[in-house]
């Protein structure tokens, strides 16, 4: 936020030059991000959190100085001037219809204003802090925002149909047409001051057109209000509108600053257009007096802080920063924070405010106590760092993304329902929780191949949400581990031929990721998604327990998120995986073989039926011999293969641990391996 040193002057004695002051300022916790020159000014940048709305504003940040400093504070006079013998209830009405919303609403009249240009110390002071001075009535507003934080709105009082205001919710169909020129429609949840006749602001956020202060303007009504923070957010939101006033009310106004702002608002605008003050105030408050007491116990601040501290030293920097402070040697004090201070309500906020201004560099520097604990890591961590380690090591780099997603990407991943719908979404159209880890990752994909990536290969391991049965209980939360892949054709390793990814590259993956954890068998069976290829998706099993699917996306799901080559995706459940893990899985390390190994392809034709999994398992199962892996590395039906049956092409690697095999023994373990092959599966050599 932008701050002016001479601005800031006027609200607080200090004789720091500017880069003293900011630096003691980022000290007390209101980080300076740079300092500027401007004429004969010089412009702060401060960092305010938004904890803090109360420092959102010269005198805020003033207040800190003068804590920080031990300087006087110069409040500006907030008295209400009565220059006019004319009563405001005689010229104007004011109802609040939506109490909910609204807790106070004050409003002051002016007549006899003369609009027209700002003075030249007024538009300079709206201009080192980034404003466009509009004229001397839109900037009075503006200037009391910048100084005392609170949001004003001036209305033409002659262009209120009823010369009445009345704060109410938008009416189904409402429209406006805001300051900035647009037509905006208006939704039945919206708070939004009207005249007799229809909205003449939304609340909080924006005026209307058709009230607008301009040159004829002779009459104003000033408006200071109290508006719920969370309608101003949403109201802002959904119509896509932030203004400086909407940034205050959402993080929090001081209701009780609403006729202290006005008074002093009224009082400068009649001083810069010639107008009068009416006679007395027009207000509806439903809102109570603000009054949290907080017990503070000044041994557990010295007892946090590692100081000891004076009890008088605190006393002072909590009155200093507005606080009452009732002291009783036995028991607790009483402190009552400002009205204008909400982040206080706890004993730990009171100890943090005197660490800031006592001085955080005098809090000693000491080691921090550990608890160490034998186990060390969760089982659960070190799955999940085993998991990232497969899929890595398998070529996958992983990917983070938001758990928020829109309903199109949910229902396109299986989610009949749409998915669980959140209220407040940080993105428009991305409402909806995550039913899947896919979605995300094609859109990660895609983002990499339209930067011209050859290929991509990405997972992620996080949540996805279920819908629950009953609208009462919350939704069921999953862990599950994504992968996609995709793109044109390249070469894993220079020796190799470029080739695209296909659907064994990403089986290759799952099955490596589930075994690192202790899993010898994986299941895979053809089955049907509707976002997947027909015949080109599969479900992964183990030991007859579904662990999640596989495949080729189907095209239209693919174009749907950009994707102009072949995209492969794959999800299991973790939940599901970890259930079936054996007890007594232990993770050796194998050394590398140091004989050599020997390999021999068969080719065999058998029934359409057989699956190469079953021609694996009859394999591995011949007794005695020391088969180091099996491949499939062709599969062929055509016009040399009798009907009904398949070809399937094999290589078979022996590698004994201990000894040079010879080609006499291998030549048996080959012959004992079709025998079985020809019992079990009725497989029979191609040629014989």
């Amino acid at each position: 936020m932008r701050f002016s040193d001479q601005w800031l002057r006027d609200c607080v004695e200090t004789r720091l030059p500017p880069q003293a002051l900011g630096a003691r300022l980022t000290e007390v916790g209101m980080p300076l991000d740079s300092l500027e020159p401007f004429g004969d000014d010089t412009v702060y940048h401060f960092d305010v959190t938004t904890n803090r709305p109360d420092c959102m504003n010269h005198l805020g940040l003033g207040r800190e100085l003068s804590v920080a400093e031990g300087t006087r504070l110069k409040e500006p006079s907030t008295s209400i001037p009565d220059v006019s013998s004319q009563a405001a209830e005689l010229l104007a009405s004011v109802a609040v219809e939506s109490p909910d919303l609204c807790e106070r609403y004050t409003a002051l009249v002016i007549q006899k204003v003369k609009v027209g240009a700002s003075p030249s110390w007024l538009a300079r002071r709206l201009e080192a802090i980034g404003l466009r001075p509009i004229n001397s009535v839109v900037d009075a507003t503006n200037y009391v925002l910048w100084e005392m934080g609170h949001p004003l709105h001036a209305f033409d009082l002659e262009k209120l149909s009823g010369r009445t205001i009345r704060v109410r919710r938008a009416k189904p169909g409402e429209r406006i047409t805001t300051l900035d020129g647009v037509d905006r429609k208006l939704m039945p949840e919206m708070l939004v001051i009207a005249d007799g006749r229809k909205a003449v602001a939304v609340a909080g956020v924006m005026g209307g057109r058709d009230s607008e202060i301009g040159a004829a303007t002779t009459e104003v009504l000033l408006e200071s209000a109290h508006f719920q923070a969370a309608s101003v957010r949403k109201t802002s939101r959904a119509l896509g509108l932030h203004t400086d006033a909407s940034h205050r009310f959402e993080r929090g106004a001081d209701v009780e600053m609403t006729l202290k702002a006005a008074a002093r608002c009224a009082a400068l605008i009649a001083e810069v257009t010639g107008g009068r003050v009416a006679r007395g105030v027009l207000e509806d408050r439903k809102a109570p007096p603000v009054r949290r007491e907080i017990a503070l116990r000044p041994e557990r601040v010295r007892g946090l802080l590692g100081l000891a501290i004076e009890e008088q030293a605190m006393q002072e920097i909590l009155q200093r920063l507005g606080c009452s402070v009732i002291r009783d040697p036995a028991q607790a004090w009483r402190v009552v924070p400002p009205s204008f201070r909400g982040d206080l309500s706890l004993e730990e906020d009171l100890v943090e405010e005197i660490a800031r201004h006592h001085g955080y560099e005098k809090i000693p520097v000491t080691l921090p106590r550990v608890f160490l604990f034998p186990e060390g890591r969760s089982e659960s961590e070190k799955r999940m760092d085993r998991i990232r380690q497969a899929a890595r090591h398998c070529g996958f780099s992983e990917a983070l993304n938001l758990t928020l997603v829109s309903e199109a990407e949910n229902r396109a991943f299986g989610d009949t329902s749409g998915g669980v719908q959140v209220l407040n979404p940080l993105t428009e159209g991305e409402d909806r929780l995550r039913f899947s880890l896919v979605p995300g990752l094609l859109s990660n994909l895609a983002h990499n191949l339209n930067h011209h990536l050859p290929e991509g290969r990405l997972f992620e391991a996080g949540r996805v949400f279920r819908p629950s049965d009953s609208p009462s209980e919350l939704p069921d939360e999953e862990e599950k581990l994504g992968l996609v892949l995709g793109g044109k054709s390249s070469a894993r390793h220079w020796g190799e031929p470029e080739r695209q990814p296909d659907f064994y590259d990403l089986k290759g993956a799952l099955d490596q990721t589930v075994q690192v954890l202790g899993v010898s068998q994986v299941d895979w069976k053809s089955a049907q998604r509707p976002f997947l290829v027909p015949g080109r998706g599969a479900e992964i099993l183990v030991s007859g327990r579904l662990l999640g699917w596989a495949g080729e996306v189907a095209p239209q799901i693919a174009s749907a998120w950009d994707l102009e080559s072949v995209a492969l995706a794959g999800e299991i459940s973790l939940r599901e995986l970890f259930a079936v893990l054996p007890e007594d899985a232990a993770f050796r390390h194998t050394p590398l073989a140091r004989t050599p190994r020997v390999s021999r392809d068969l080719s065999l034709i058998l029934d359409k039926a057989h699956t190469y999994r079953e021609v694996e398992a009859a394999i591995r199962g011949v007794e005695g011999i020391p088969v180091a892996s099996v491949e499939l590395f062709d599969r062929y039906a055509g016009a040399s293969i009798p009907p009904g049956k398949i070809g399937m092409s094999v290589r078979i690697v022996f590698r004994s641990p201990e000894r040079t095999m010879v080609s006499e023994e291998v030549s048996e373990f080959l012959d004992r391996i079709i025998h079985r092959l020809r019992d079990r599966l009725g497989a029979v050599l191609r040629g014989n």
